[in-house]
């Protein structure tokens, strides 16, 4: 409970209130849900002054995704008793609350690997890594969805399925594309266990969530569909000027953006890696049958996320966002690589590499990030959106 109160504590007081971009279009609706039971926010924010806001007949919705909306409405129904006005606050609280739950299960999950290594990887996963730079920091969708996913590894991890297939479905309700982690996920696990009763109990698991974002979506978008107000948005977002395009032939591109780049290349980032990747085998060889399956449920993931999304991921943050929900599927499977990483110098370079990782994720996530003029975003090759 103590490490949970400072988790969200520490969260909460370096949470980004800036008002603009898609957090505040989730935010802004979660709260007119709680406070009006309805997601129009026509009579709150002209549509024309956010991206993700749209002109649906005579009300205006977000395109956001379900969970993302969902998950902050009792934090603002609460607040909502004390003031009548809107604030970004209590969906930072939201999403701190989640980050700090992400924290907890993975820890859980890493105790075979002793209580010194899971306390430790923790610590490094909540405060040396975009969790506190990204996902604790505003309401972007990646606090709620690390949770659900460190969840559907912790219960993995227990041989639970029907419930990590909750937790996944739940994940698939903050960011529906996560379906195709889920989906890698159950089928890694029927084919190590040479049936489908596996895929079969994560899938019966993954049914509520699954209904629950398409309820939502026919309550707020008057469609039964797992895909939200994406299509109906009017709109134009300038990927094209932020660093990356979209679809299967910019992949390469996409790719090399995601690993190298000085802005979101997490081989930049996180250097660590650099190091791990020549121990992952061993830790591979190593690992059972759920760490193996989460890890290419990430990689599933994160190939169909930049075929559908640019690799910058947009702006107003610090670090790589994109590959947040992937590393923490596959948390498990490098910090059985760190442990594998062998005494002497190269264990040494390994915590410079650490500490250095872990010193740049904490101060993008209390420095302010550069205001963007106009709708012409920074290119990530050439930018380091780091500004003190």
């Amino acid at each position: 409970m103590l490490a949970f109160v400072v988790l969200v504590g520490v969260y909460v007081a370096t949470g980004n209130p800036r008002r603009g971009g898609d957090h505040f279009a989730a935010a802004l609706t979660s709260w007119a849900i709680a406070t009006t039971g309805s997601a129009d926010v026509s009579a709150f924010h002209p549509v024309q002054e956010n991206l993700w806001l749209f002109a649906s007949g005579d009300e205006v919705l977000t395109n956001r995704f379900a969970g993302v909306v969902l998950v902050a409405v009792p934090f603002y129904a609460v607040a909502s008793l004390g003031t009548d006005g809107f604030t970004m606050w209590p969906g930072i609280v939201a999403v701190a609350v989640c980050a700090a739950l992400a924290t907890l299960f993975l820890a859980a999950a890493l105790m075979p690997l002793g209580r010194r290594v899971a306390v430790g990887a923790a610590a490094f996963f909540a405060f040396g890594t975009a969790t506190w730079a990204v996902s604790a920091d505003t309401q972007w969708s990646h606090g709620p969805a690390q949770a659900a996913l460190a969840g559907a590894v912790l219960a993995l991890s227990r041989g639970r399925l029907g419930l990590a297939g909750l937790a996944l479905g739940l994940a698939v309700m903050v960011r529906p594309h996560l379906a195709v982690a889920a989906l890698a996920v159950g089928l890694w696990m029927a084919a190590a266990a040479r049936s489908w009763l596996p895929a079969a109990r994560l899938g019966l698991g993954a049914v509520p969530g699954v209904l629950g974002l398409m309820t939502y979506n026919a309550w707020v978008h008057g469609r039964f569909w797992p895909t939200n107000g994406l299509e109906q948005s009017a709109a134009d977002v300038p990927w094209g000027d932020s660093g990356g395009a979209v679809g299967l032939a910019a992949l390469p591109g996409n790719l090399a953006g995601t690993l190298a780049s000085p802005g979101r290349g997490v081989l930049v980032l996180y250097p660590v890696l650099l190091l791990l990747v020549f121990w992952l085998p061993a830790a591979w060889r190593r690992a059972g049958t759920a760490e193996r399956a989460a890890a290419i449920g990430g990689l599933a993931y994160l190939l169909a996320q930049l075929v559908l999304n640019r690799y910058s991921g947009g702006w107003w943050f610090f670090g790589s966002r994109l590959t947040i929900e992937p590393l923490t599927l596959a948390f498990p499977l490098l910090v059985r690589a760190w442990v594998g990483v062998p005494a002497g110098r190269w264990r040494a370079l390994a915590w410079v590499l650490l500490v250095w990782t872990a010193l740049t994720h904490a101060l993008g996530a209390i420095s302010e990030q550069p205001e963007v003029e106009g709708r012409v975003l920074s290119n990530p090759w050439t930018f380091y959106d780091l500004s003190l």
